[in-house]
Order: C-alpha cells, then structure tokens, then sequence
C-alpha cells in the first residue's frame, strides 16, 4: 500500500491522564520543531528529529556568545534508534521511568516522532498508549491495530518491533500485524533455525521467493520499466555519484550509466513518493527531495522566488510558472542560471551523449582504417605514395617535409612471432613502426 497520502502533520493520537500524545514524521511535515504551540516533552530517533543544537559556533568568554537566541525547545530525547528497528539500549526499566518523569513533573503534551512517521513512531505510541493507561488491549498485535485506527495504518513496520512493544508492556505478542516490505522482508530481525514464522509472515515469505524465482526465469528477456508518476519517465538514482536524474522509461535510456560516475542506475521513484531521504532548504525551512532542489543550500520553490518566478502552493503540491506552464517542483531544472522542464533539459543531455558517441564512432572508424594500411591497398588520404623500395608510404606537404609510414609485411610478422615463441619473449603489440 502506498504511504503517498497517509498523514501529515502532528495529529493527536490519543489522550490519558491529561496527556496529550502527538506523532508526525519529519518528512511530512511533522515533528516538534513545527508545532505550535511546542509540546513540553519531544522523543525520537538520534539524527531524525530536528535538534536543539544551533549551527552557530560562538566563543567562550565573548557576551555576545550568551546572546543567541534559540527560541522555545521542549525537553528533547533523542534516541539511538535505527530505522525498521528497535532500540538497543532502552529496556522496560527506561520506560516506566520515563512515564513516571512525564507525570510527576506536570508534562501535558509529548511529541513521537522518526522519520517518516511510520515504524519508529508507531512503537512509542503503542508502549505510551498501553503506560499511560490509554487502553487495555490483550496482547501487542491488537495494541497496534488500535494505535493504527487513530492514527495511520503503516504504524509499527518491523516484526522485531512487534516483538520490542510485546517484552517493554509485559503482554504477548499476539498475531502478527506486519505487513513485511519487500526491499527490507525481515527488517532488524535476526532468525535462527528454530524460529517459527507466523501465517503472514511465512506466506509473505514465500511471495518473497516467488517473485525471486520469476525474475530469475525472466532473466535475458527486455525488460519493461513503470512510470508510477510521469507517463513515460522514471526518476533515477546512481549511489556512487549520489545523483537523481528523471529518464525516459525504456531500456535505452534506463540501462545507460551514470553520467557522472559511469556507476549504476536504479530507480528511484519510491523515495519522491513516499517523501524519502529529504534535504533541509536554508532559504524555506522546509525538508525536500534532492531533485527538487536547485542547489545544496536552496530548494527549487526558494531560489525561483527569489528570481521572481511566480510559485504555488496548494496544500503540499508546489509548482513553479515556467513559460506559461505551471510545472511541479520535482519536474524543474535549475541550469545554467535559469529554471526549464526536465523534458528540455533532458534534451540538452541527450544531444550531448548523441555527439559524444559520434565523435567516438568517428574515431574508431578512423584508427580502423589506418589499421587496414598495405603495400598493397590505396592510401585512405590523399596525397599519399607508396615507396616499393624501403616498404612505406611518402607523403610531402606543402612546405616540402617528408613524411612515411610503413608496416612490415605479414611474411615477416609471421618469422617474428615465431623467433618470439622458441625463445619465449615477450610478443610485440604494435603492428606499424613510424
């Protein structure tokens, strides 16, 4: 199912003891840091959610240092939580702590949060949900179908992380609530022999398998690519050169390295639509896909702005006026100084790779026919003799400089190469002499 539309925001999941639980992904437009007004308690995963911490780097004894304004911050946790995991170093002592700290200091509001709101903050609210005294359900599997009605249904992604909430709440497990991911099928689980798989697990397992078993069989055959968003184009990434490009969605195009890096590429329509792997925006605040950003620092929506660009925005959909045409911000290019469609730039890409492959076509063909030189063929250039004498081609140019070229017969390859065999050298690779 796709998390294209899920939730965004900081909903309230749920209300105990005068405590508001908040949850949000910081990739759609969620977390502490865009709550007003701010919560007094914000957890979340370490390197996730927005920290504290300012940029600047002030000195110590100057005044001016204890001057900087940081705003109003709740009390922040920050996890060491990795993303389709669970913690290493948090254990039910932690947590009951946790929720007696929350209520002894007067605490009516607390903020979960990861990065796309899903995994990791679906764990925090089940084990606040079920502390708190939200409800009472029988075992973690029902906690997080409950936690899942109010709040989104990709909530809790992991089966390890069914297992954390289960031992951090003291109730069983339950039935599995786990859809299992293919690009990740058993997220932060370590299994042994005699681990027993649940009837969704097993049978997404053995999906898992025949989907492998069908793409081996296809394997040789023309490959076919989707266009889950543009008709006709795909969104590309190279790892080793870290660049997204849009393509055109056939073999042609998609099976050609990187430009940059000459590396692979792979797909990567998944990460614009379920807003993954997002970049801060120094000119908006705001967090975007790198393909939308027209520099490091500025995303497409600020630098057109500031180049008086006219720019709309209608809920999380952004689009940018270029030419008359209203194009969204994840099909413009920033070149050159000025904004155009991926489809124009595309082109300029396109014709560029054209001329590079001719002039190396022309090349080759070039070195080809040097290579076929004879005493007994015509000169390919003009302007060019045969001297009979000494076995080489004469050419004199305009200033009167002469010039040869020569190969030796085939006879006398044939004697070399032999000579080289009984003594065992080395075999000479070039064949002319100049």
């Amino acid at each position: 199912m796709s998390k294209k539309d899920c939730h965004s925001g900081n909903p309230v999941v749920f209300e105990a003891q005068g405590i508001k639980v908040h949850a949000g992904g910081t990739n759609r437009s969620g977390g502490w840091h865009v709550m007003s007004p701010m919560p007094d308690v914000a957890m979340g995963p370490l390197g996730v959610m927005r920290s504290a911490r300012t940029r600047d780097v002030m000195p110590q004894g100057w005044s001016c240092s204890d001057k900087v304004e940081s705003g109003q911050v709740p009390v922040l946790f920050e996890i060491e939580w990795p993303d389709y995991n669970v913690p290493s170093n948090l254990g039910r002592e932690w947590w009951l702590a946790f929720v007696e700290d929350v209520k002894s200091k007067g605490v009516k509001s607390i903020s979960t949060q990861c990065m796309g709101g899903h995994g990791r903050t679906g764990v925090q609210l089940c084990i606040l949900a079920h502390m708190l005294g939200a409800v009472e359900q029988p075992d973690a599997g029902s906690l997080i179908r409950w936690v899942r009605e109010r709040y989104c249904e990709h909530a809790v992604e992991a089966p390890c992380q069914q297992d954390y909430i289960a031992e951090m709440c003291q109730i069983p497990v339950g039935e599995s609530a786990i859809a299992v991911q293919n690009h990740n099928p058993w997220g932060g689980q370590t299994y042994s022999d005699d681990f027993a798989f649940t009837e969704d697990e097993y049978q997404a397992q053995m999906k898992h398998q025949a989907k492998a078993k069908k793409k081996t069989a296809n394997k040789g055959k023309k490959k076919k690519y989707d266009s889950p968003i543009r008709k006709h184009w795909s969104l590309t990434y190279c790892e080793e050169s870290d660049n997204y490009e849009w393509r055109r969605t056939n073999p042609e195009h998609m099976e050609k390295p990187c430009r940059i890096s000459g590396g692979e590429v792979v797909q990567a329509d998944e990460t614009l639509m379920e807003g993954m792997r997002l970049v801060p925006c120094l000119g908006s605040g705001r967090d975007w896909h790198p393909i939308e950003m027209a520099t490091k620092e500025k995303s497409n929506a600020s630098l057109a702005k500031e180049m008086g660009l006219e720019v709309k925005e209608e809920g999380y959909d952004t689009t940018i006026l270029i030419n008359k045409t209203w194009h969204p911000t994840w099909w413009v290019k920033y070149h050159r100084g000025e904004f155009m469609s991926w489809f124009k730039y595309y082109e300029t890409l396109t014709k560029k790779d054209e001329k590079k492959d001719k002039k190396s076509s022309s090349f080759k063909k070039e070195q080809r026919t040097l290579s076929e030189w004879d005493r007994n063929s015509e000169p390919p250039l003009a302007g060019y003799t045969y001297n009979p004498e000494n076995g080489r081609w004469r050419y004199v140019d305009e200033r009167g400089h002469i010039s040869e070229i020569w190969r030796e017969s085939d006879a006398e390859n044939e004697e070399k190469k032999e000579s080289k065999r009984q003594t065992n050298e080395e075999i000479e690779s070039e064949e002319w002499n100049i």
